[in-house]
């Protein structure tokens, strides 16, 4: 059985994991150059961070009424990435950073409300966790896969 712990765990690898996908990248590279279908790095880093968010709010409500719902990001992926990623199309830089850190802020912090949870609901949200993890890791082996083709 998986536990909160082992998924905030797995949140920490995929998270330093995608910080070294992107460091030391060149602002063009960040911001410019629409390689991963439409979308930037920046606009990756928004996708991950938009799925964060509406995994936080399901953990809100998750520990206020003690049912799991899982978020409208994993009912249908490919509409929650069509209407989140218009809304992030303009966002600068540092605004997409920002967003990042608030968003696993706000995860963490769900999480740490669901502690009191039962087990069997606490394993649940676990397994769920662990699939953002994935999903964080899987788009920083992407980047870090497209730098090295274009040699940055």
């Amino acid at each position: 059985m998986k536990t909160l712990a082992d998924a905030m765990d797995a949140l920490g690898a995929s998270r330093s994991e995608l910080l070294d996908a992107i460091e030391d990248l060149p602002d063009e590279a960040l911001v410019i150059e629409r390689w991963y279908g439409d979308w930037t790095v920046k606009d990756i880093l928004c996708h991950i961070a938009a799925w964060e968010e509406a995994f936080a709010l399901a953990l809100e409500a998750t520990a206020a009424d003690g049912l799991f719902e899982r978020p409208a990001s994993h009912d249908d992926a490919e509409a929650f990435n069509e209407r989140t990623s218009h809304a992030y199309y303009f966002v600068e830089w540092e605004d997409a950073e920002e967003f990042l850190d608030e968003a696993r802020q706000l995860l963490v912090s769900a999480m740490l409300e669901c502690i009191t949870l039962p087990p069997d609901i606490q394993a649940t949200l676990a397994e769920e966790l662990a699939v953002e993890a994935s999903h964080e890791a899987e788009h920083a082996r992407a980047i870090e896969a497209w730098r090295k083709e274009r040699g940055l």
